[in-house]
């Protein structure tokens, strides 16, 4: 009877042990499980850095060029877009602002452009095209409200200056207007030629507006 008693004690005792072990496996797991979760979200905020600095303009935040590409075929892809209109922006006289007042506030003009632009663009998508040049797609937008929608940009940058020295000092911008439907085939594609092409169209009303 001892015997057995004992042989029950040292099972007890070995399942102990093993119960034991085995919570201190599954804290070790569980461990390690945190800190693959830590590494996991590290790596995804890092991809989406990464992401966001393809996509977007350093100075000002907006889109850039390729991310503009991007959207354009995107947004032809969306059986809801039935037709796009494109803005082609230039800020006036800002060789003078450079110039003048240096390189630094040039820039501040740029980024203040920017910001009325952001502000203003919910569906579209508005980008830093290069220099002071912007583009900005509107889908589902006439040529006519595209124009509408510019031109009271335009009244909006008129009554909010930039300080310079202590003293406002008030910008301007040119900008053209191309679609979809009359500056390319009826038939919307995807191709960076149909892009280019609303571009150059929108780029040369935008240089008969400025001359």
């Amino acid at each position: 009877m001892n015997d057995v008693l004992e042989q029950v004690k040292t099972l007890i005792n070995d399942d102990t042990k093993t119960i034991k072990q085995l919570r201190y496996q599954v804290g070790q797991c569980e461990q390690l499980i945190a800190a693959l979760e830590t590494e996991n979200q590290r790596l995804v905020d890092q991809l989406g850095h990464l992401v966001q600095k393809l996509n977007a303009d350093d100075m000002t935040g907006l889109a850039n060029r390729y991310h503009l590409e991007t959207s354009f075929n995107t947004l032809l892809s969306q059986p809801q877009c039935h037709q796009l209109a494109l803005v082609f922006i230039d800020m006036n006289k800002l060789k003078t602002v450079n110039d003048q007042y240096g390189h630094l506030v040039g820039d501040q003009a740029i980024c203040h452009l920017a910001t009325l632009l952001a502000n203003n663009t919910h569906e579209g998508i508005a980008a830093r095209f290069g220099g002071d040049e912007f583009a900005v797609l509107l889908p589902n937008t006439t040529h006519a409200a595209a124009t509408d929608w510019a031109q009271s940009l335009v009244m909006q940058l008129a009554h909010s200056p930039i300080l310079i020295d202590q003293r406002p000092h008030y910008l301007s911008f040119s900008f053209g207007v191309s679609d979809m439907r009359a500056d390319n085939s009826p038939q919307l594609t995807s191709s960076k030629t149909a892009l280019d092409q609303l571009i150059r169209q929108a780029d040369t009303r935008m240089l008969s507006r400025k001359a």
